[in-house]
């Protein structure tokens, strides 16, 4: 007989499940970047809710979400079905396109940077913004936090 999930001790590792926000209005035609006030669709609230279904029976140590609108809406349909807290960490911030944020990706395709963002994307730094690898560093050490803490502490 197995354990129910919610009295599972957690193991030794942990498991990392990054999930990306459902989808917008500004999803597709307009870099959005770290846009405020940009909400789940009824597309991007039905992924949520298949995601929270799909998650059903998971105990999860934290759960961490972007400070964005559109991720902390994606997180709350997790939390919900799985009855934890979100934990809210800027490190997990989308990468800040400054000059680049809102405006739309056939804009852009015409941008001479464009193609190095498609070509060679962790040497662009975006105008007015941030480089690609210093986001990606940037997550990376919010993971490792995050994973120290969880070995060290236990669940949040």
């Amino acid at each position: 007989m197995s354990t129910p999930a919610a009295h599972r001790e957690p193991s030794e590792a942990v498991t990392l499940l990054l999930v990306r926000h459902g989808m917008t209005d500004a999803t597709g035609p307009r870099l959005a970047g770290r846009a405020e006030g940009i909400h789940l669709n009824d597309t991007g609230r039905v992924q949520a809710a298949h995601l929270a279904s799909r998650l059903d029976g998971v105990v999860p140590a934290a759960l961490i979400s972007s400070p964005l609108e559109r991720c902390r809406q994606t997180a709350e349909a997790v939390a919900e079905r799985l009855d934890t807290e979100i934990t809210v960490d800027e490190r997990f911030l989308e990468c800040d396109y400054g000059t680049w944020t809102g405006r739309s990706l056939t804009e852009l395709a015409d941008d001479p940077l464009w193609s190095m963002v498609q070509s060679h994307p962790s040497a662009v730094r975006f105008p007015g913004g941030e480089a690609l690898a210093a986001a990606s560093a940037r997550a990376v050490e919010a993971v490792r936090d995050w994973n120290a803490q969880l070995l060290r502490d236990g669940p949040t």
